[in-house]
């Protein structure tokens, strides 16, 4: 196989696995989008932070009955 027929083959693989790459990353970002409105909806407050994406249900709670105590 020439080099002129190698170098098509690899520049079409780059952009495929650069599009596949793009792909994941807008899944990945709608998908934290979703998880942050659901979080807003289960803690009747206003914009989530990173904070509160990572806590577990039982902190969540908790979390939730402080800000709500405090108003």
């Amino acid at each position: 196989m020439t080099i002129e027929a190698i170098v098509p083959i690899v520049g079409g693989a780059v952009i495929a696995w650069d599009m596949i790459d793009r792909a994941r990353r807008r899944r990945a970002t709608v998908a934290r989008a979703e998880r942050i409105a659901l979080l807003e909806r289960e803690l009747g407050i206003g914009p989530v932070t990173e904070v509160t994406c990572a806590m577990t249900a039982a902190e969540r709670a908790l979390w939730r009955h402080r800000m709500l105590s405090a108003r």
